[in-house]
C-alpha cells in the first residue's frame, strides 16, 4: 500500500482511493488518518494496493524512473546551455 504526498508528479500517477492514498504535504492529521483508514479498511486497501502494485509496475520502474531522469538531466543541460550562450550574452 502506498501513501504519498500528493506532490504534482505523483498526482499524474496516484489516484486518492483508487490507487494509492495521498495526503497534504505538511498534514500530519491527514496522513494520521490515512494510516488509520488502512487499519480499519482491510479489505478496501487490498484492492487499492494490487491496483497501486499495478500502476507501480507501468510507471515507476528503475527503468522508467531512470529514462525520466535522463530525459529532466538532459533538458536541464538544454536549458543551462540556452542561457549561458543566448540569454547572458545580452
Amino acid at each position: 500500500m502506498l501513501i504519498t504526498a500528493n506532490h504534482v508528479r505523483l498526482k499524474e500517477i496516484i489516484e486518492d482511493n483508487i490507487n494509492g492514498l495521498s495526503f497534504e504535504a505538511g498534514n500530519e492529521k491527514e496522513l494520521a488518518d490515512k494510516i488509520s483508514y488502512c487499519i480499519n479498511n482491510q479489505n478496501n486497501i487490498k484492492d487499492i494496493g494490487e491496483k497501486g502494485k499495478k500502476t507501480y509496475k507501468e510507471n515507476i520502474t528503475d527503468e522508467i524512473f531512470i529514462k525520466r531522469m535522463m530525459r529532466n538531466i538532459y533538458l536541464n543541460d538544454m536549458i543551462n546551455y540556452i542561457f549561458r550562450h543566448y540569454v547572458a550574452s545580452y
